[in-house]
């Protein structure tokens, strides 16, 4: 029983960690998309477009969030790496970096895609 009880625990302790990551995520995405030129965001949208894509705020906050998400999840597991001492998987970085800290990761990466210019280098446009 106690075994189940921790193993219920466990996962609703997995659940919170990843509404925190993705309400991070979304926060961090809304903000860069908010913090774009109005040229870099027509650069965004036009490049959408041109790939038959819907040119949409929306859909320039999912690449935008996708860019982040695969920026944070490669610093992560660069920084588990070097923890662990042998390369890391997602999954242990994610598991093993306090959470406090892989939001810490999230918010820091924004910051960095806020930089003037460094959406459109990240995104190759």
């Amino acid at each position: 029983a106690r075994l189940e009880e921790a193993r219920e625990l466990f996962v609703e302790g997995q659940r919170v960690r990843e509404l925190l990551r993705v309400r991070s995520y979304s926060l961090e995405t809304e903000r860069v998309w908010a913090g774009l030129p109005a040229e870099d965001r027509r650069v965004i949208l036009g490049r959408l477009a041109a790939a038959g894509q819907p040119s949409t705020p929306d859909a320039a906050s999912t690449v935008i969030g996708m860019a982040l998400n695969q920026l944070v999840v490669a610093r992560l597991i660069a920084l588990a790496t070097a923890t662990k001492g042998t390369q890391a998987t997602a999954g242990e970085a994610m598991l093993g970096l306090p959470i406090a800290f892989q939001l810490e990761v999230i918010r820091e990466t924004g910051a960095d895609l806020r930089v003037p210019g460094e959406v459109l280098r990240v995104l190759g446009l």
